[in-house]
């Protein structure tokens, strides 16, 4: 997990017609540092850390359809609906919605992590794209590993750009007037216009992702993702 986690891989559908899904139910710290291609492993294997495991926080997994309120800056709602759910090899496909975009995601979930393997912008009719050309290129973006220790890093992106870091495991959070406990805190450095910004994400057992922040250089925060509602509980 811009405030889907994803990454920069990007190929264009043509409209076919009218949309017609209707939403029925959406550091430099130095231990080792995981790559995109290290394993392909489907069985999840469950690290744990303060009672928690990967299989509990795989974003997007755990229900049908996620709610998300944004600040604007990049969008004010933003739905993320299952659309075909992990096959046999842990292969699902979502697509995020948002006022005037829709956006389809092919993940895969294996033992060391949650990997995208392709998006398709412009995604206006619905159709499985598990298996298409694209998704089985080999080119992948490890999501979020499944090592949550904290203090453990992992390359992201689809030519590993990004280094992303479990900085904390925190007991108590809330968001969207929701509590959530035990939560996974995996933090992203980025430079935006010369001006160093952290995004942190937060990932809570049964959710997935419930929030993001993003911190700028002088230390002000802002939440500028937050999961408001979820509908239809898959596991």
């Amino acid at each position: 997990m811009t405030e889907i986690l994803t990454s920069n891989k990007l190929i264009k559908i043509s409209k076919v017609g009218l949309m017609l899904l209707t939403c029925v139910l959406v550091t430099s710290w130095q231990p080792e540092i995981i790559f995109a291609n290290e394993s392909n492993s489907t069985e999840t294997e469950q690290v744990v850390n303060k009672n928690v495991s990967f299989s509990e926080v795989v974003p997007y997994s755990q229900f049908l359809n996620y709610q998300y309120l944004g600040d604007g800056s990049e969008f004010s709602s933003q739905d993320i609906i299952m659309e075909y759910t992990p096959d046999a090899n842990g292969i699902f496909q979502v697509a995020a919605f948002t006022e005037a975009k829709a956006v389809a995601y092919v993940y895969q979930i294996r033992s060391s992590g949650l990997y995208e393997l392709a998006f398709y912008d412009n995604y206006n009719v619905v159709q499985d794209l598990r298996y298409s050309e694209l998704a089985n290129d080999g080119n992948e973006s490890l999501i979020l590993s499944s090592d949550l220790s904290v203090g453990s890093s992992f390359y992201s992106g689809y030519q590993n750009e990004k280094v992303r870091t479990v900085v904390d495991v925190i007991d108590y959070y809330v968001s969207g007037n929701t509590p959530y406990e035990n939560v996974v805190i995996v933090s992203e450095s980025q430079h935006v216009n010369g001006q160093a910004i952290q995004l942190n994400y937060y990932i809570a057992p049964n959710y997935g992702i419930v929030s993001v922040e993003r911190t700028y250089g002088d230390g002000s925060v802002a939440r500028i993702l937050e999961l408001v509602d979820t509908q239809g509980f898959l596991n």
